[in-house]
């Protein structure tokens, strides 16, 4: 039995909107043993939000962190949302033109699924106390 694809906002913009749309569509690009299809183009943050809202027709947001340039708070209330958001940063710009990753080439190996970030917590962890290492000098 194959599962449904992935359902998936995309809110990444230009110039990488196309490459990612064709990367996601790709059939031969599969999470967890999934595939994805783009439902929902976002261009603003309030569109991004509405898509979380929305749990019965979208799985995922890809955001971008540039779209709006993206306020620390505001991403932090996104992400507080606990619904799964998947944030593209500057690593875009790796590849060795310096526009990006170079794409996937037909029969090479796909990158693998990035295990899904906790949701941020709003305490910090509990430090416990361990007794200082003595030192044998």
């Amino acid at each position: 039995m194959r599962l449904p694809p992935y359902r998936v906002a995309l809110a990444v913009g230009e110039p990488h909107e196309a490459r990612l749309l064709t990367l996601l569509e790709d059939p031969a690009f599969a999470v967890g043993g999934r595939g994805c299809t783009v439902t929902t183009f976002c261009s603003t943050i309030r569109e991004v939000r509405e898509a979380l809202g929305r749990s019965e027709s979208i799985d995922v947001v890809v955001l971008s962190s540039t779209l709006q340039a993206v306020p620390a708070a505001t991403l932090e209330a996104l992400v507080a949302t606990g619904r799964p958001l998947v944030v593209a940063t500057r690593c875009w710009a790796t590849g060795p033109s310096g526009r990006g990753p170079p794409p996937p080439q037909r029969g090479q190996p796909r990158p693998e699924a990035v295990p899904p970030v906790p949701p941020a917590r709003t305490t910090p962890p509990r430090l416990r106390s361990q007794p200082a290492a003595k030192s044998s000098l």
